[in-house]
């Protein structure tokens, strides 16, 4: 029959260190932590002056640093011959292209009504567009 057990003894020296072994499998990644405390306020500044109010046609690319140019309108005219409207554009260099988009409606009334749409560029339509695909 075993004996009770004895009190512990003292304890001992350390070990040497032992060879570190390959890396193991990365773990699976936590969930997000809770946002971070609000940063400080910025300095105030002055307000600035109001701007000018523009019209209903709207022209959004006045930057003399812009490369792209964006016309937007809003018509409650119901024209549907003719010109339809103006966006003057000027190209900087003559060995570069204009690329026009349109989005909107192009609406056809009636049965067997056969519509054609298209830009002119100072006043004659495109003779060479480029495929866009």
């Amino acid at each position: 029959m075993p004996g009770s057990r004895g009190s512990a003894g003292a304890k001992g020296e350390p070990g040497e260190r032992g060879i570190c072994g390959s890396p193991g499998i990365p773990g699976v990644p936590g969930s997000p932590g809770r946002d971070g405390m609000p940063g400080s306020r910025g300095p105030a500044r002055a307000k600035g002056e109001p701007g000018e109010r523009e019209s209903d046609d709207v022209d959004l690319g006045k930057s003399n640093n812009s490369n792209w140019k964006q016309c937007v309108w809003k018509r409650n005219d119901d024209k549907n011959t003719g010109l339809i409207q103006n966006c003057i554009f000027n190209k900087k260099y003559d060995n570069t292209s204009l690329r026009v988009f349109y989005a909107g409606n192009l609406l056809s009334y009636g049965s067997g009504v056969c519509n054609r749409w298209y830009f002119t560029f100072d006043g004659a339509e495109c003779t060479k567009p480029a495929n866009p695909y």
